[in-house]
């Protein structure tokens, strides 16, 4: 490309988007990811800008999918940077170099440790950019075709749309999580997996089972002859299956 075209094209979209990659490819620090989510940023509202004003002229779809192929493009790179700075920002505070939570603590000659605030984020900065680095670790394309599919359907891929799909992912990852803690225990007694229950919780649960059975077969014997599929309902008046339940739970 020659001198003049890279002059031309300098402020161009393409070009906020390249400088946007360029700058997280390159980075190496903290403040280097931060700059190159803030270059991304730029990047993103620039494109949203570009497509809600062909939008308003009516312009062809294909300048108003160019835009949102440029907003895409800078939330991806966006959220990467975000995902890198929750890394960062995890070892920063497991190192001591940035206060936990609401506290605060000396630092050599400079006397207190930066607070999140400090370093140019925000609690739910960082909740985000957690989520999103957890989404990414799982499943690294996972964002990507999000916004693929966003722009693919003609629709804006805005970053309240992508907040959207990282929380769906993240709580689809986390039932799946609790999917297999359930199918990796041994077996459940009232809501809770048998390797973590003490002699005190088996015998109330023993006691709670006998006392259960009891009612159970005091049903099944009060009506000869019951069909499978008879529902207790049909079979045993609500006065009479209280009295069973009542006598039940007085045996022994």
């Amino acid at each position: 490309m020659s001198k003049a075209a890279v002059a031309s094209d300098r402020g161009s979209l393409p070009w906020l988007v390249r400088r946007a990659a360029n700058a997280l490819a390159g980075a190496t620090t903290a403040a280097e990811v931060l700059d190159a989510r803030d270059k991304a940023t730029a990047a993103y509202d620039e494109a949203k800008r570009a497509a809600r004003l062909a939008s308003a002229k009516s312009a062809h779809d294909d300048i108003i999918a160019a835009a949102y192929k440029a907003q895409g493009d800078a939330l991806e790179i966006e959220s990467l940077a975000k995902s890198r700075l929750a890394d960062e920002f995890d070892a920063a505070q497991a190192c001591g170099e940035v206060a936990q939570r609401g506290r605060r603590s000396d630092l050599g000659r400079d006397g207190q440790v930066p607070t999140t605030a400090e370093i140019g984020l925000n609690g739910k900065a960082v909740y985000e950019a957690r989520r999103i680095r957890d989404v990414i670790k799982r499943s690294p394309s996972a964002l990507r075709q999000a916004i693929d599919v966003r722009i693919a359907r003609g629709d804006e891929p805005s970053r309240a749309y992508l907040r959207r799909e990282v929380f769906n992912l993240g709580a689809l990852a986390g039932s799946r999580r609790e999917e297999q803690r359930r199918a990796s225990s041994l077996y459940w007694v009232n809501g809770k997996p048998v390797e973590a229950m003490s002699w005190a919780d088996l015998s109330r649960a023993i006691a709670r089972g006998k006392r259960e059975l009891a009612v159970l077969e005091r049903i099944a014997g009060h009506v000869a002859n019951a069909t499978p599929d008879t529902k207790v309902r049909d079979a045993i008046s609500n006065s009479a299956l209280a009295e069973i339940i009542s006598k039940a739970g007085r045996m022994p």
